[in-house]
């Protein structure tokens, strides 16, 4: 992804920075990674100011609380807090209160002070293109190296275990296990350690399994492809999993599944690559209704039981075209720009455009809707759009109306969020989605996949509704009418 504010309009998440100092940084847009601008290293640290095995150092502190904390409090397996660890050497040398910018004399340490959110002279993003596309304080910092800072430093988990030190290790694990796996955002990304997992046993595909795992390596490059989420992989973390756990699991630790803190209840199951999740025994007793909900009638209708929670506009499974809203009807095309009045890979280049096409009055499609949005946060599309058409905002999705979230606990970044277009409304409140730019698997579009101007659909539980705690705008809501194109 460009290095550029990203969706034209749409989500955007940074990934951890690099500590050294090099001339890029990885940038996540939406579900999708960028590429290293420039990359030449992996951003790695390969040592560090103590021996981080020798018992006494502060980097064999920082590991031992980092080891600790994962299997007492939260009860992950050794192997997999030995990953963990390894990572945290990659990404920071195990410095808990680091600050990415210029290591003076090749040896030196930009630290913020373990209780201080205050970024010192030293630090500062990588480039002065970073700087001027997100701001000065756009850095990573701590452990894992939070991008922005302030994303660690601003938020709930600031001091929430440790009070006397906002920088410490418990805390850290407290946000990063918060952010990403405990709504299980990270299953999104573990497609993209399958073909390096040469570990023998299942593929993982649940993040109980990284947790519970019995694999020091296993976990380090499942945690480091999918949290990280380099380019490819660094084998040395590896490598230091194994010394990790030859030194901090000596009792081989087993998880405890008990103390688990899933937001998801585990009657559900859930895939929240594509932020959906379906209960067990609805898919088993789902069947479609025969009668398809039309836009008088929004709410009929049960996902049906055999059809994929997620799958690409151009291979639309039989059972669920009922329920389907197909851009192409009113005149988009699919990986073409024809009918596009916003073109490009990112979220908010399809809502916009989808949503212009389908809604008219007297005939007319809305002259004001027409293009970019005008600002680059997607999740704030919703209240945007609902002035372009004098309509009002609500927390109830309905058919044809567009969503957007800025929500943290939907994996989204807080500075940029994720939009997306209503396409029919269940009666259990269940809702199916046409977007861009979120991947899962060889499924998805937009920038995500490498496509431009192209779209998937997704179904999304009520239970991850509220994950999501989107604002949703319609245009019937102003007296406009979808185009008889779509509604036949």
């Amino acid at each position: 992804m460009a290095m550029s504010p990203l969706f034209t309009t749409g989500a955007h998440l940074a990934v951890h920075a690099s500590v050294n100092n090099k001339p890029w940084q990885y940038v996540r847009r939406g579900c999708t990674i960028q590429e290293p601008v420039n990359a030449k290293e992996d951003g790695k640290i390969t040592s560090s100011t103590g021996d981080w095995l020798q018992e006494g150092t502060t980097e064999y502190k920082a590991a031992k609380e980092i080891f600790d904390t994962l299997t007492k409090v939260y009860g992950t397996s050794g192997a997999f807090a030995s990953g963990v660890i390894a990572n945290a050497k990659g990404e920071s040398g195990l410095t808990a209160d680091l600050g990415e910018g210029y290591w003076a004399g090749g040896g030196g340490r930009n630290h913020f002070g373990m209780n201080s959110k205050t970024p010192t002279s030293g630090m500062g993003p990588s480039t002065s293109t970073q700087e001027a596309n997100y701001g000065r304080n756009y850095f990573g910092g701590g452990l894992f190296q939070f991008t922005p800072y302030t994303k660690f430093t601003d938020s709930k988990y600031w001091g929430s275990i440790n009070k006397d030190e906002g920088w410490a290790p418990a805390n850290q694990l407290s946000a990063m296990l918060g952010y990403e796996f405990w709504n299980r955002m990270l299953e999104n990304y573990f497609g993209r350690a399958y073909s390096f997992d040469t570990y023998g046993g299942d593929k993982f595909t649940k993040v109980e399994q990284l947790l519970e795992t019995d694999n020091p390596e296993k976990a380090a490059l499942y945690f480091m492809m999918s949290y990280e989420r380099p380019e490819s992989p660094h084998p040395e973390r590896m490598e230091w999993a194994k010394q990790a756990n030859a030194v901090f699991n000596k009792d081989n630790v087993k998880a405890t599944p008990s103390k688990f803190k899933f937001e998801i209840k585990d009657d559900v199951t859930v895939d929240v690559s594509s932020h959906t999740e379906r209960k067990s025994d609805e898919c088993k007793s789902s069947t479609t209704t025969g009668n398809p909900a039309d836009w008088g009638n929004d709410g009929k209708g049960v996902y049906p039981a055999d059809a994929p929670t997620m799958f690409n506009g151009d291979n639309i499974p039989e059972s669920v075209k009922e329920f389907v809203l197909d851009p192409r009807k009113v005149g988009l095309g699919f990986r073409d720009a024809t009918g596009w009045t916003n073109p490009g890979d990112q979220c908010a280049n399809f809502a916009s455009s989808f949503l212009y096409a389908i809604w008219e009055k007297d005939g007319q499609r809305n002259p004001k809707a027409a293009g970019p949005g005008g600002i680059n946060e997607g999740g704030l599309f919703a209240p945007l759009y609902a002035d372009k058409y004098g309509a009002k905002t609500t927390k109830t999705p309905s058919k044809g109306a567009m969503g957007s979230s800025m929500s943290q606990s939907a994996g989204f970044d807080p500075r940029w969020g994720h939009v997306w277009v209503v396409s029919h409304v269940f009666e259990n409140g269940d809702i199916l989605v046409v977007e861009q730019n979120v991947a899962r698997g060889n499924v998805g579009s937009g920038a995500a996949t490498g496509t431009t101007n192209s779209w998937h659909y997704r179904y999304i539980t009520v239970a991850t509704q509220k994950l999501m705690d989107a604002t949703y705008v319609s245009p019937s809501d102003a007296g406009y009418k979808p185009s008889d194109k779509i509604t036949k």
